[in-house]
């Protein structure tokens, strides 16, 4: 009886310690860093009652009903000056947008259902994000992320390259799917990622971003419920372009189905050019869909949107009216036939997220200086090439 008393006690103890284990963060440094850049800034979550913790979000515009931003004309080509609406956290298209005003009165909740209702899943037809919206929030603040794994699934004499998706959440930081930094049948951690935000075909209004610290949590190689990291950038590309909120979601709201929203980069048209042993996304194209959750799990979850390839990584995103804000409540890992499915972001990973925006925050610069123009700056990247992408 002793024995088995023991045994069992022992039992709860690991499982204990594996969850504690699990929930933590794993840091990776790409290169030597200049830690002093770094400065301290706790974050303080906001609360709404009934929704949930959030922080808060960042754009570097003031909201106005106008603004001029550039966009590509397909039919030139080249890029010209429009007048446009800008500052709109939504997804909605301009016959939703027709719904909402006719049914004002309804529910917020409800209305978006509805919407998102007629949607169709069939894991492959989506919407392009169009040119005049791609430097608007909240798409300016998604990217493709080009990752470098030390070799192919099948393949171990070079480096491969791969393509996910991911989102700013502050300054100098992207949450993505932790299979984008740590791929154990790819040789383990990524030896080098660019993040690229808001490119439309082969522009690319703020630059690039190369990652200097990967942080996965250490229970990710179990499955999906922990499927989640985030870059560190040495540059504060996020004061460039603005960041997302993150929302910890009350139980309460996902019992609602709000609707949700993915956006991101499918590998479909995702093209690499590799000239002077440099390796870099030529061309882009940002696509979205939206529907109802279908079903929230405790690490979890499930909706029927479509995704491919490459957007593993995305943000999953539902819009609050009582705000006017799009919020990350989880991050996009797989798909599947039935349903696709997301990590959500449970108080633990909220937590240790913030943490890490706390502890690698760089400052606000005293001047902001815009990178528009700085489109074709490319850094070297001084990491043996292979041509193939996975």
């Amino acid at each position: 009886m002793y024995r088995l008393l023991t045994f069992l006690l022992l039992t709860f103890y690991a499982n204990c310690s594996y969850l504690v284990a699990s929930e933590e963060f794993e840091e990776r440094p790409l290169s030597a860093i200049l830690i002093d850049s770094y400065q301290e800034d706790p974050i303080i979550p906001s609360q709404i009652p009934s929704i949930g913790r959030y922080t808060p979000a960042y754009d570097n515009k003031k909201v106005s009903e106008i603004a001029e931003i550039s966009v590509y004309d397909e039919h030139s080509p080249k890029y010209v000056s429009l007048k446009a609406e800008d500052g709109i956290f939504e997804f909605i298209e301009k016959e939703e947008a027709e719904f909402r005003i006719t049914n004002e009165k309804t529910d917020f909740l409800q209305e978006t259902q509805k919407i998102a209702e007629l949607a169709e899943f069939d894991n492959g037809r989506m919407d392009k994000v169009k040119s005049h919206q791609i430097q608007t929030a909240p798409y300016k603040f998604f990217g493709n992320i080009l990752i470098t794994f030390p070799h192919a699934l099948n393949k171990r004499t070079s480096p491969v390259r791969c393509v996910g998706s991911g989102v700013l959440i502050g300054p100098n930081h992207v949450l993505t799917a932790g299979h984008n930094i740590y791929n154990h049948g790819r040789g383990g951690w990524a030896q080098e990622i660019i993040f690229t935000p808001a490119q439309h075909k082969e522009y690319r209004p703020y630059g690039e971003a190369k990652g200097v610290i990967l942080r996965t949590f250490q229970g990710m190689g179990e499955g999906y419920d922990y499927d989640i990291g985030s870059i560190i950038f040495e540059t504060d590309i996020g004061y460039q372009t603005g960041w997302m909120s993150l929302l910890e979601p009350e139980e309460t709201f996902l019992d609602l189905r709000p609707t949700l929203t993915i956006a991101g980069y499918p590998y479909k048209d995702v093209k690499l050019k590799t000239q002077d042993g440099v390796t870099k996304v030529k061309v882009a194209k940002m696509y979205k869909h939206s529907a109802p959750l279908k079903e929230s799990q405790e690490m979890r979850l499930l909706y029927e949107i479509n995704t491919l390839e490459g957007q593993s990584g995305s943000p999953i995103i539902s819009f609050i009216k009582s705000i006017k804000t799009s919020f990350v409540l989880g991050i996009h890992t797989h798909g599947s036939t039935a349903a696709n499915e997301g990590a959500r972001l449970t108080i633990n990973k909220f937590e240790r997220i913030l943490e890490g925006i706390s502890r690698f925050r760089l400052p606000r610069p005293s001047l902001e200086v815009s990178l528009r123009g700085h489109e074709n700056e490319v850094e070297d990247y001084l990491i043996d090439v292979s041509k193939k992408a996975s």
